[in-house]
């Protein structure tokens, strides 16, 4: 339940944004609104105190609106199905996170793009972004996973740590995202194509900092004028 009603909360706030933006007079700023359904996956570096976590499937969908000619405000809300260390990781093996139910979590942020001329004579633009929003995780039935009283040294070596780690359903994380794409407007209609890849940092993921590359694409719909 703490779970279902932190992601409303999160839903509402990136679906108010666009709404309350999309509301102003397009006359105004001359807008073009885009929705873009993506998929794509993450590949996590290492983090001190779990070790390794799996690279997994990222599922989701972006928003955004012009407030000037290149200057774009949207939301990001994405969905990870397994967000927890990886099979060979020593630390979750000791702590029997294997025999656990999946650790699955759900990023949402607001974001700032700059989209750069488009290139004449044909659709496609590129842009570069920033992000921040937050990471909730939603775990089994019992409400939490035990990652375990252990973590990785200097060295590689498992060791024990000073408390042990426990993953709670609802647990969120501040998370900032930075990068770039490119998109080709208007393909078929209203349809177009979206790539984008980008770096994601968790600061304080549990006592540690996790970091990684991650890449999306899908399709995306516009309408309005600038």
């Amino acid at each position: 339940m703490k779970t279902i009603t932190t992601l409303v909360k999160a839903v509402g706030v990136c679906v108010a944004l666009v709404i309350s933006i999309t509301a102003l007079p397009v006359t105004t700023y001359a807008q073009k609104y885009e929705v873009s359904p993506y998929a794509g996956g993450f590949f996590p570096g290492p983090n001190a105190t779990l070790g390794d976590f799996r690279s997994e499937g990222i599922y989701g969908v972006k928003s955004g609106v012009f407030l000037t000619t290149n200057f774009q405000a949207g939301g990001n809300l994405g969905y990870i199905n397994h967000f927890q260390p990886n099979n060979s990781n020593a630390v979750s093996q000791n702590a029997g996170l294997q025999d656990q139910h999946s650790i699955r979590a759900v990023i949402w942020e607001g974001e700032g793009s700059y989209h750069f001329r488009t290139f004449d004579g044909t659709r496609v633009t590129p842009y570069v972004v920033i992000g921040a929003g937050g990471l909730t995780t939603a775990t089994n039935a019992a409400g939490s996973v035990l990652l375990g009283g252990l973590q990785v040294d200097e060295n590689g070596n498992v060791v024990s740590a000073p408390r042990t780690i426990m993953l709670q359903d609802g647990d969120t994380f501040f998370t900032f995202s930075y990068g770039g794409g490119i998109k080709a407007l208007r393909l078929l209609g209203p349809m177009g194509l979206r790539g984008d890849i980008r770096g994601r940092s968790i600061p304080n993921f549990l006592g540690n900092s996790t970091s990684w590359p991650e890449l999306t694409g899908g399709l995306m719909f516009t309408w309005g004028e600038r």
